[in-house]
């Protein structure tokens, strides 16, 4: 922990950061879950954090993710929902 961990709470401890690396596994054609654990909930996390971060591409990842939620997925249809209406009203951060 005193080491790996400290680096990795060093390097990750900033949304920027995050952000950097979720661009990161896009740009080389990854998914974004080999960073950001979890189920079709990571894909909310990569909204919330590219929303607070001001970033210019946010609506592409927006369009990116939309079919999972709105063809696919109904159980998550309902969250779904409730993130969209949060994410119009979450005011930036950072402006990355």
């Amino acid at each position: 922990m005193e080491e790996s961990g400290k680096k990795f709470i060093e390097t990750f401890g900033q949304l920027p950061n995050i952000l950097k690396e979720i661009d990161r596994l896009e740009a080389e054609g990854k998914y974004w879950r080999e960073f950001i654990g979890g189920g079709p909930d990571h894909l909310f996390r990569v909204l919330i954090i590219s929303k607070l971060c001001n970033v210019p591409n946010y609506q592409k990842k927006l369009e990116r993710i939309k079919p999972a939620f709105e063809n696919g997925l109904p159980d998550w249809r309902p969250y779904w929902e409730k993130l969209l209406t949060k994410l119009e009203t979450l005011k930036p951060i950072y402006n990355c």
